[in-house]
């Protein structure tokens, strides 16, 4: 399914905190998958599953979009930094691992049991069969700013330590993940999302 021609519209999104343009011009497909009628109406009902923020299609590939904001400031009580550095390393890998799985078998079922089915869901559903088409997965994570006396050479280690602990928990889809901070870094080019400010 080619991207649609003609003059761009770029439609808003927000996901935990991240606001941000698409420009339907250069996507097949890109939808907040939580908060569509196909998941709402399907997995959305068992109890336990999982959703990431976003899915899309762009250039025949899926992608997988999750949003993690941990709010906060560099003066807020340390143990707080601490759990919140803990959260991202122990817990938040397999969390995304688990909402990817969840996604995918929700979109699945979802193209099955719609009649017909939407031509985004299509379009998801198309790629993720196209076995010469990567998938994607994006993790947007937000931190707050480096608390004062806090080394850099540290907070990179860690970094390093969650992103190989996300990618490791992803390792069973064979997909190209790519973990980042959209207010801090570029979107990768496969993306080329636009982001706006941070909603307060």
């Amino acid at each position: 399914m080619a991207p649609r021609r003609g003059r761009a519209v770029k439609r808003p999104f927000e996901g935990d905190g991240i606001r941000f343009e698409v420009d339907d011009a250069e996507w097949q497909a890109f939808e907040k998958w939580d908060a569509t009628s196909a998941y709402r109406a399907g997995l959305a009902k068992l109890d336990g599953s999982a959703a990431v923020d976003f899915v899309g299609v762009k250039a025949g590939s899926i992608h997988f979009i999750e949003a993690k904001v941990y709010t906060g400031t560099p003066s807020e009580p340390y143990a707080h930094a601490i759990e919140n550095k803990k959260a991202q390393v122990e817990s938040l890998p397999h969390k995304v691992a688990c909402k990817v799985r969840d996604t995918i078998a929700g979109l699945v079922a979802a193209h099955r049991s719609a009649e017909p089915p939407e031509r985004w869901l299509m379009a998801c559903v198309e790629a993720m069969r196209n076995p010469a088409r990567a998938m994607r997965v994006v993790v947007w994570i937000v931190e707050p700013d480096r608390r004062p006396g806090e080394p850099e050479t540290k907070r990179k280690a860690n970094r390093k330590n969650r992103d190989d602990r996300i990618r490791a928990a992803l390792s069973w889809l064979k997909a190209k993940v790519t973990v980042l901070d959209p207010s801090r870094e570029t979107c990768v080019t496969e993306l080329d999302v636009r982001r706006l400010p941070m909603s307060p």
